[in-house]
């Protein structure tokens, strides 16, 4: 697995650690470079361990659209790289 982001590395393996699993990586998003798509919900506990230990990631939320599913994760800024939960 090669995540463009040592950030976003941290937390998804603190997601691996808490029982998820990383579904699919993808490029070429228009505002992010990467994007690591998990299989499970964030919990509060993942979420706040990942605040915690990976603090230059900016958590986001969307609602559910016509178009694409409810999700929430974070962003790494620095390198352009985005973590994705199902909502």
């Amino acid at each position: 697995m090669n995540i463009a982001s040592p950030f976003v590395e941290k937390a998804v393996q603190l997601a691996l650690d808490d029982g998820n699993a990383v579904e699919k990586i993808s490029e070429g998003w228009t505002q992010a470079k990467q994007v690591v798509h998990m299989k499970d919900a964030l919990n509060p506990r993942l979420r706040s361990m990942i605040a915690e230990q990976a603090p230059s990631l900016r958590y986001w939320s969307v609602d559910r659209t016509p178009q694409n599913p409810a999700s929430e994760g974070f962003m790494c800024d620095k390198f352009n790289v985005g973590l994705s939960f199902p909502r």
